[in-house]
């Protein structure tokens, strides 16, 4: 999984998962940099952008389950939620992923990589980069 994904999946687990979310970015423990992202999740459908990417996650949700396509590898990636523990498969490198979510920390196994990354959600909207 990229690194891109990886962060644009924990900013959607975070949007789950926290009630009216005040926050529009996700710092990351690994680039020791704060990253933008906006969009919605209303009713059973998310599209979420990744400001620095330049990409949208976009996806259905059915109960607990997720299913959503990354529109720059137009690969789909699976989510299922367990409470504040959630897993999936990123298509695009074939490889499993699981994570938790506790206070304001998302933390994902990547199964490819072998290795845990961490990310905060941050409170404070960092500015906003144009797209385009």
């Amino acid at each position: 999984m990229t690194d891109s994904l990886r962060r644009h999946l924990a900013y959607i687990v975070a949007r789950l998962l926290v009630q009216n979310p005040p926050f529009i970015s996700l710092y990351d423990y690994k680039s020791k940099k704060s990253y933008a992202f906006d969009g919605k999740i209303q009713g059973n459908e998310l599209a979420i952008l990744d400001f620095e990417a330049k990409q949208f996650i976009i996806g259905k949700r059915q109960d607990n389950t997720l299913s959503m396509v990354h529109q720059g590898t137009n690969k789909k990636l699976s989510l299922q939620m367990q409470g504040a523990e959630f897993y999936g498969l990123d298509e695009a490198s074939n490889a499993k992923y699981s994570g938790l979510m506790k206070d304001h920390a998302v933390s994902i196994y990547d199964f490819e990589k072998k290795a845990h990354f961490h990310y905060a959600i941050q409170p404070t909207p960092v500015e906003k980069p144009k797209v385009g």
